[in-house]
């Protein structure tokens, strides 16, 4: 049996507490690479020019989240529809992610 890096204590820890999901290589490979089309400063997008949304997760549902996040760049990447399929068939805990 190999053992993965996602299959550590503290990482399956992490998905259940956090509700963290977890996604094939590929489409994590996409969604770096759309990632770097993105302006970035030294640690972090740079926010300034693009478009975004503040949300207060408290305030809203879910299905608020992601109608806010779809109506974004980042928001409609595949990446968030198969977190969004995870989510609804009960592999996690509503979410909560920076959009």
């Amino acid at each position: 049996m190999t053992f993965k890096y996602v299959d550590s204590p503290h990482i399956q820890e992490w998905i259940e507490e956090k509700g963290a999901v977890l996604v094939d290589a590929e489409l994590c490979n996409q969604f770096h690479d759309f990632l770097l089309t993105l302006p970035w400063l030294p640690t972090r997008i740079d926010w300034r020019g693009l478009a975004y949304a503040t949300i207060d997760y408290m305030a809203v549902t879910d299905e608020e989240v992601v109608r806010i996040a779809e109506s974004y760049p980042i928001g409609k990447h595949s990446l968030w529809s198969e977190i969004e399929r995870q989510r609804c068939e009960g592999y996690r805990k509503p979410w909560g992610s920076s959009i």
